[in-house]
Formats: C-alpha cells, structure tokens, sequence
C-alpha cells in the first residue's frame, strides 16, 4: 500500500482541501479521507488498471479521480517514502541539433530501461545564457556546459529530464553506447550529477525561452501526445514513429494540464461529442507532449488515422493511431482537424501556454542563475 497527501480545489466554497489518500498496489484500489477531519471522502473502490496505476502515485504527480483534479503533495506515512524515494531520482539529457532526428529512439530507450518522461522542451541556444558563476558551480563535476561553447547556435536543441530508479547511471549507460557511433556535431549531454540536474534544467527547461514553433499555417500542423501514452513508457516509440514517417519536428513541449485550460482547447467538442467529459478526464490526468509538425493538416490525419479505435485497427493498421491507441478516448493523440484551426492549436500551446507557465519557472530559476 502507497499512502499520500493529495490536495483538491472545490470550487464550490472556492477552498483547497487535503485528503489522505491510500493506494493498494495488488487490488488497485484507492481510499481518501478528509486530513482535518478524518472524514472518509471515498471508501475503497477499484479503479480502472488503464485510467491509473502504480507508476501514477508519487510525490509531485498530478491525476484525475473520478473527475477531481488531485495532486500528491507530500508522503503520507514514512513507508511510503523510503518505498519510493529511491525510485524519483531525476536526471536530464539535452540533445544537440545533429541528435533531433534519433529524438523517439532515444526517449524510447530510456523509457525501455524503466525511466519516466518529467520533462521536455525545444528551443534555440542563446551564447550569453551560460555564464561563468554557472561553469564555476561545476568545476568538480564533468561540466557538462563546456560542449555549448562550441556548439551551434541556428539548429534545435531539446533537453529532456527523466526520473527513475538509479536514473543518472542509467542514462549515462545509454549515452555512452549512443556516443559510440555519434558525429563530433551529434552530441548526446547527460548530467552526471544532482548539481549538473540543476542546472540544465534550471538553464534550459525551467527558464523562460522563446518559443521554436513557426506557425507556419500551410506547412505545419499541431498533435499533442496524451497522457496514456506517456505514461505507459510508449511516447518514445510513438515519437520515433513519426519521424520514421518523414515528419519533422519544429517544436517540442511537456505541458501539465488543469481542467480549464483543457476546456478551453477542447471547446469546439463541447456539446458535439458524446464522450467530451471523458476527453477532458483523459487531458488532465497527466503530462500531454504539444508537438508542432512539419506537415499540412490533411496529410498528418492520415497518418494519424481513424479517432475511433477499433476503425483504425480494422481499415488502417498502419496508423499511429491502431498502433498506440486503446479506445475512442485513450487514442493516442489529438491532431488538428481543419487548417484553419492549425494557428490557434499551436500558438495556444507555444504561445498562451508557454508564457504562462515560464513566467512562474522563470522566476524561480533566476535566483539561482543571478
């Protein structure tokens, strides 16, 4: 059994409210009572081995229960910690530009070696962002930064951060078999340490940075990876499948979504489709990937393939969809459905979203690179 704190906004009496909640690994069952009151909120009840499972419990992680948006705040009891303390060490990799291309094969090893995707962004290397307090900080360590010195500046980068069991050593394994066959412009950086963790992801994933999408109506489309796939370790190979398709990625971003925000990308369904409340349960029980793909609309649909699953596994097996997909709700990805629609798909995600969310980052970040 996993025992948690979780947090819950009602919107009601518009007041945060703290439950105790408890997960039993063998069953997967969950029970939640009030922390103030020792209320029972939800006595235990199965829960569907698909919507969630053991990976999904950790301190950090937020999730839908029965469409009530929680996040895990802290550690209920003391087993529980030293259970999964072990299990949440972080480690980052950034990839320079000549490695975009092995992106999928790449996430898809670490995920094949038992690492979670935490984290993921594109962007442009700025000369003047790694100064000399930030070198100095890793005088011991392999530092790491010494490679952006000389690396190019037009092409696009994407740091990665990762968590897991033994995830440093993990992904310095895999980058040492990959480096054994890279170009010296192909370079594959990991941290080797919790201060190298820090700092790229402070540099790089935490700090407020322009976005790499081009918005490019006629020859770019938007696609977001869902949750399930992230979650079951496929969002590697998904993506690996879509390059090996000629898709180009233009940009790249691990976003967390709360209900509002995925109401207000999900509005045209409200209404039109049946099963709206369960896309958006689907939406905000995890991490989403926002892509920005070099493809018209039309042509990426048709790799995409049929919304409904079993449609895609019958008529269109060599769909991303019928590959990855599960059900009508769990299918794998949102692509844009008209071209018109393909601007505002994007630039909500690299725009509205990506300000919003970096300026808070951008903050905390700041008092450690001043």
């Amino acid at each position: 059994m996993l025992s948690f704190i979780a947090e819950w906004f009602d919107p009601q009496p518009q007041l945060m409210k703290r439950y105790l909640l408890k997960y039993y690994t063998n069953t997967n069952e969950i029970e939640m009572k009030e922390v103030c009151s020792g209320r029972k909120f939800l006595k235990r009840t199965k829960i569907d081995k698909y919507s969630l499972s053991r990976q999904d419990f950790y301190v950090g992680a937020a999730t839908c229960i029965f469409s009530r948006d929680l996040k895990l705040v802290d550690y209920g009891d003391n087993a529980t910690r030293i259970s999964l303390d072990n299990q949440l060490e972080k480690t980052v990799a950034v990839l320079t530009p000549g490695m975009k291309s092995s992106l999928g094969k790449i996430l898809r090893t670490t995920e094949e070696h038992g690492l979670m995707l935490v984290d993921m962004k594109a962007f442009k290397l700025q000369k003047d962002l790694i100064t000399t307090k930030q070198v100095e900080a890793l005088a011991l360590e392999s530092n790491a930064l010494s490679v952006f010195d000389e690396g190019e500046t037009s092409g696009l980068y994407i740091a990665l951060e990762l968590r897991g069991k033994n995830s440093l050593k993990a992904l310095s394994d895999i980058a040492s078999s990959i480096r054994q066959n890279e170009k010296k412009e192909d370079r594959f950086i990991v941290s080797s340490s919790t201060a190298e963790v820090i700092l790229l992801r402070d540099l790089f994933l935490k700090r407020r940075q322009k976005s790499t999408a081009t918005y490019d109506i006629t020859n770019t489309t938007c696609c977001i990876i869902k949750p399930h796939v992230i979650k079951s370790r496929t969002a590697g190979a998904l993506l690996d499948d879509i390059i090996s398709r000629g898709f180009e990625i233009n940009a790249i971003q691990l976003f967390h979504l709360g209900r509002t925000s995925a109401a207000e990308f999900y509005e045209v369904y409200n209404g039109a489709i049946q099963e709206y409340n369960s896309m958006l349960d689907e939406l905000v029980s995890g991490p989403i990937l926002a892509l920005e793909v070099r493809s018209n609309v039309e042509k990426f649909r048709k790799s995409a393939g049929p919304w409904d699953i079993e449609m895609a596994r019958n008529l269109y097996p060599d769909t991303i969809r019928a590959k990855f997909g599960m059900d009508r709700i769990r299918n794998a990805l949102h692509c844009t459905d008209l071209p018109e629609d393909n601007t505002n798909e994007t630039s909500y995600f690299f725009n509205i979203l990506n300000e919003s969310e970096q300026q808070t980052s951008n903050e905390q970040a700041m008092s450690f690179l001043d």
